[in-house]
């Protein structure tokens, strides 16, 4: 049996791409050999003289040592085992954009209503895709195919809760009862969040016991999370009309691209010549990328960059609920549903747990569609069209009243202004009409949180100029 396990265990190693995790299995095949073979002396001891004194204890302790080696290896081998990374990081990904469903009082991102809408679509689109891809890969031990699968899937669920999220946000933020929030001129979190990443990539760096691999990933990171700092100094720098802003956005993004430039280099350096010479240059250029990040995170944390969050009432509230419910649906199922996966990874053979599998996906699925329901029944605007129907209907039942009553000369005279008050003020109506209507033609074509708020202001004028106009006509 141990021969057995240890040529599977073998087999697993040398499917492992990470050198590191590849060593820790090895070791802890090295502890179950040593263990097992420490019990089988011990086995022997006790066979040969039962009545030796310890000699029972000393077999119980080698036992439990096989025990605790074998449940390390355990531990490490399920760890180490192909896609459980993988479908880890897709859980803690999916359960990280919770937060954002539990706070849609803030605009995340420039997506209108109805690119929320696309978006989702595209997603669930992406998603479906994904799920295949980890039923077939899962099944045909596709290790490196089913890992991009479920990073696919990952992504896009983010993707989707995300766009959920923000259709929520114009949801509530559409009611007339709520007050519309403003997004930033930066985002704030993001630009922390960068830094922390940093931080922790340049703690790795100068750390000494950091190995040549962890180094150039740190490198990796370093590199990403700059570049997006700096693709966001841009295009806070073209949105601000300050001069001095946008000067210092762009000397902010000159800083960190400079110090990270130089400390790529130094990291190019220690790569080609690995030695402590260049190890302390490494560390030592780190410094100079901390402050800059710094000196950028402090300079956008001021009041005037930050976003303003909404003022939703407790009907936009009601309003979000069947979107944000939809979001929380599909984060659960889909967490479910690559726990799932995770197992079949390991164990493809496993009945029971295709029949979870399924059951994830068809939660997933039917959350979506109903999510997708949702967001088209929950369109801002409708009801406030609606009731500007119902106003037109009764102006214009006014309108032919008055214009049967004029025919029949029956119409009488109002008396409260005189004509030329009647006149000014239907033309001021008409002239707020006209100049109201491009932005209910707009909100109409492409900014539904707008709608409402444009079709209320567009008909609070009819009234007047209906009302003016029968005053003017009966005198």
């Amino acid at each position: 049996m141990l021969g057995q396990m240890m040529e599977c265990s073998m087999d697993m190693a040398g499917q492992t791409s990470q050198a590191e995790t590849r060593t820790e299995m090895v070791s802890t095949m090295r502890s179950v050999t040593s263990s097992s073979s420490t019990f089988l002396t011990e086995a022997k001891t006790v066979c040969q003289d039962p009545s030796a004194p310890q000699a029972k204890n000393s077999l119980a302790a080698a036992a439990r040592g096989v025990t605790e080696s074998l449940n390390n290896m355990i531990n490490v081998f399920t760890s180490a085992a192909p896609g459980q990374t993988e479908c880890d990081n897709a859980i803690r990904a999916i359960q990280s954009s919770r937060h954002v469903l539990e706070n849609a009082n803030q605009c995340i991102s420039d997506m209108s209503y109805f690119e929320c809408l696309d978006t989702v679509m595209e997603k669930s689109k992406a998603l479906g895709d994904g799920m295949t891809g980890i039923a077939n890969h899962a099944k045909h031990s596709e290790h490196d195919e089913f890992g991009d699968a479920v990073k696919g899937v990952s992504e896009a669920i983010c993707g989707l809760v995300e766009a959920a999220s923000q259709a929520a946000y114009l949801v509530g933020v559409a009611d007339p009862s709520s007050v519309g929030g403003k997004r930033g001129l930066v985002d704030q979190a993001q630009f922390l969040r960068a830094a922390q990443a940093i931080k922790q990539a340049c703690d790795i760096i100068c750390n000494p016991s950091s190995g040549q691999q962890q180094i150039l990933t740190s490198a990796t990171v370093i590199a990403k999370q700059t570049s997006a700092l700096c693709n966001a100094c841009r295009m806070a720098s073209s949105k601000t009309s300050n001069p001095v802003a946008k000067k210092q956005f762009v000397q902010s993004a000159k800083d960190v691209a400079n110090a990270t430039a130089t400390l790529v280099k130094e990291i190019k350096v220690l790569d080609s010549n690995y030695n402590d010479a260049n190890r302390a240059r490494c560390a030592g250029s780190t410094k100079p990328l901390i402050e800059a990040v710094d000196r950028l995170c402090q300079f956008t944390s001021t009041p005037e960059y930050a976003s303003v969050p909404a003022k939703i009432s407790e009907q936009g509230r009601e309003a979000q609920k069947p979107i944000t419910q939809s979001g929380h649906f599909i984060i659960e199922g889909s967490c479910s549903m690559i726990t799932s996966a995770k197992s079949l990874a390991v164990n493809p053979k496993d009945p029971p747990t295709w029949q979870s599998l399924a059951n994830g996906s068809k939660s997933v699925s039917d959350a979506i569609k109903k999510l997708v329901s949702s967001i088209r029944d929950k369109a801002p605007g409708q009801r406030e069209c609606e009731d500007a129907i119902e106003k037109l209907v009764l102006v214009i039942r006014e309108l032919d009243q008055a214009s049967l009553a004029a025919i029949n000369q029956n119409l009488q005279p109002r008396k409260d202004k005189d004509i030329k008050a009647f006149a000014e003020q239907m033309e001021n109506a008409a002239a707020q009409l006209s100049a109201k209507l491009p932005d209910v033609q707009v909100t109409a074509q492409s900014e539904a949180e707008r709608l409402g708020h444009a079709i209320t202001a567009f008909v609070s004028y009819f009234d007047p100029l209906v009302q003016n106009s029968i005053g003017c006509a009966s005198n």
